[in-house]
């Protein structure tokens, strides 16, 4: 009995990056860029079950009428035809595992999401603002009403996270300078003033990671990579699924083991919304 080529073995599990990372890298050159219309985990699954699909199916069955197994071509008829890649086995396996590597390395480049503490920000600013008016509220306007005065009026901006991040430093360094005088008013706690500095700090932090280019474009390049990837990918799965809807176009039941699963669940759920909405429309 002839085998499925040994091109089209299953493959030992390549290193990544570097071959065949980079030949696949190389070879969805040219391939949409636009987002699949399927989970990446789905999509790699799915290929990965192909995959084995075909090995299974590569040999023709001559049936047992006995055991009750009926006849059946092979897959290896399309390869014979010309309408199959002899390492399309191969192919399946290694560009799922690039898929997967591609996708890691994009969410890698994800920016930590940690949530700006603007809130709290605001709400030092305000404490630091009212403490040092009550300070030098001794009825006298002197040099120290003077300069919360000038403080004040130029450094109140919250409109964004920088604007936020200096008024806190403005006031916390100038609250600094009168830290023993603060820390006899009733309720406040000196440990603010250094809280307002980190806050500051955390705030410009937030601001530089939504406004690095560098880090945006690297983000960009690594979702291009992964999309060109994803499309050979479905490529390659709809050369699978074509070549056996052809070659077991007279058993409908082979042919329903290499469909998408995700696709079908996803037309029967559209289905029954359609119908849902048909039983809700008033009837005429």
């Amino acid at each position: 009995m002839s085998r499925l080529p040994s091109s089209a073995s299953s493959p030992a599990a390549p290193t990544l990056p570097g071959e065949p990372f980079a030949s696949w890298q190389e070879a969805a050159r040219g391939q949409s860029e636009e987002s699949p219309r399927l989970p990446i985990s789905v999509l790699i699954g799915e290929a990965i079950e192909l995959s084995y699909f075909l090995e299974a199916r590569w040999e023709p069955v001559e049936g047992d009428e006995e055991a009750g197994i009926l006849p059946a071509p092979g897959m290896k008829s399309a390869l014979a035809a010309g309408k199959m890649a002899p390492t399309l086995v191969g192919d399946l396996r290694e560009l799922a595992l690039a898929v997967g590597w591609a996708q890691a390395q994009f969410q890698a480049c994800a920016p930590p999401t940690f949530v700006a503490p603007v809130e709290r920000g605001k709400e030092l600013l305000g404490e630091l603002r009212e403490c040092l008016g009550f300070l030098f509220d001794d009825g006298v306007h002197d040099d120290h009403d003077r300069s919360l005065a000038r403080l004040t009026a130029s450094h109140s901006d919250t409109s964004t996270h920088d604007a936020l991040a200096l008024s806190l430093d403005g006031f916390a360094y100038y609250a600094q300078e009168h830290r023993d005088q603060l820390a006899l008013l009733p309720g406040f706690d000196p440990a603010i003033l250094d809280e307002a500095l980190e806050t500051a700090d955390r705030l410009r932090r937030q601001s530089a990671l939504q406004l690095t280019a560098a880090s945006r474009e690297r983000r960009r390049d690594a979702l291009a990579l992964r999309n060109r990837l994803c499309s050979l990918l479905v490529t390659k799965t709809n050369e699978l699924r074509r070549a056996a809807r052809f070659v077991f176009r007279h058993h409908p039941d082979i042919v329903a083991l290499c469909a998408s699963t995700y696709a079908r669940q996803r037309q029967a759920r559209s289905r029954a919304r359609r119908t849902e909405k048909a039983d809700e429309s008033p009837s005429s």
